[in-house]
């Protein structure tokens, strides 16, 4: 059974690092499972790092989620719901997937509690409405399973591999992480030198142009009249420009750009967004220069309007560098993750048979 993502209730995208999503898994706990059973897990650790402590039921959600994963591409390629545990038993290629999954699940488990706890030690705030309203929809799921709380209780745990409780736990960890990564890319303030040293390593990037044109429609599949007649409506379009007419009048009266014509004929882009031609006359010319310009689309009548630079790429060089900053925290946290943590492979084992 798979619950779709109830909407507004945040995930965490990292790359490299799984999200938190509520996804039932296919098929049996690795082992008979009781809310009871399930409970105790918070109490025992599979993992430390310094105070911190990864609990089996942290782990448990990862490793059943991958497990959930890789059964769904087993089942596309092939397999049925009754050989999957012939192929986890399989003493050769279930070993090893059991590994992989082992070691991958707690790889995520780690990064997650990793940024969780810089986060709090960050002093991220979490948005209280949510946290109730992430509780208060797994409570929804929860009592949507049976009208008997207990047997409601336990077929979340055999869908999900963890508690309610323990899937609400989640959650808010994911919160903090979420608040904290989105501060950090948000509201981290930089000087005008770090500004300028980003900008003027990817100019391509950030440098834009505005110009207005109109479209006279032209190619090769027409006649050479009609290729001659586009070519002296351009020329006059261009004459009526430098007579003083405005470019975006007679952009929405003439222009056959469907792109545009709303907009005065006007584009702001930047390298890499228009067809050679038009790119390479707009970043070339000046504020104030016109022409014409021939494309595979026909004859543009151009003219250049502004040229953006530094001061107004500002925002965009904020944003990238926020999220470069976002970057290094979750690179920190997987390094630690790698390096840092203790692991307790007889509490791992004890969950999941090697």
């Amino acid at each position: 059974m798979i619950l779709k993502m109830k909407k507004g209730i945040a995930t965490l995208l990292v790359a490299g690092m799984i999200g938190l999503t509520i996804s039932g898994c296919g098929s049996k706990a690795p082992e008979p499972l009781t809310v009871e059973t399930a409970a105790a897990w918070e109490a025992e650790s599979v993992a430390s790092w310094h105070d911190t402590n990864l609990t089996k039921a942290d782990y448990m959600y990862f490793y059943r989620t991958n497990q959930y994963e890789m059964e769904q591409q087993l089942l596309s390629a092939g397999y049925t719901e009754e050989n999957l545990s012939t192929y986890w038993n399989d003493e050769t290629s279930g070993a090893a997937q059991r590994e992989s999954l082992k070691t991958q699940s707690l790889f995520q488990a780690k990064q997650f509690m990793t940024l969780y706890e810089m986060a709090v030690a960050a002093g991220a705030v979490v948005d209280e409405a949510t946290a109730t309203e992430n509780s208060a929809y797994i409570d929804e799921i929860v009592a949507g399973l049976d009208e008997e709380p207990a047997k409601a209780a336990q077929a979340f745990l055999d869908t999900y591999g963890v508690t309610a409780e323990q899937m609400k736990a989640l959650y808010i960890r994911m919160d903090y992480i979420n608040a904290y990564l989105f501060d950090v890319s948000v509201n981290t303030a930089f000087t005008d030198e770090e500004l300028k040293e980003e900008y003027d390593a990817n100019v391509d990037l950030y440098e834009q142009v505005t110009v207005r044109h109109v479209l006279v429609l032209c190619d090769d599949n027409m006649t050479e009249e009609a290729q001659k007649e586009a070519k002296e409506k351009a020329d006059d379009i261009l004459a009526r420009i430098e007579a003083g007419e405005p470019i975006g009048d007679l952009a929405k009266e003439l222009s056959e750009d469907g792109g545009s014509v709303d907009n005065n004929g006007e584009y702001t882009f930047g390298r890499g967004r228009m067809v050679k031609e038009f790119e390479d006359w707009s970043f070339s010319a000046q504020p104030g220069d016109r022409g014409i310009v021939k494309t595979s689309y026909g004859y543009h009548v151009m003219e250049m309007m502004a040229r953006l630079g530094f001061e107004d790429a500002k925002d965009t060089l904020t944003y990238q560098l926020g999220n470069v900053k976002a970057e290094e925290l979750i690179n920190e946290a997987t390094a630690i993750a790698e390096n840092g943590w203790a692991d307790n492979n007889e509490a791992i084992d004890a969950i999941v048979p090697a």
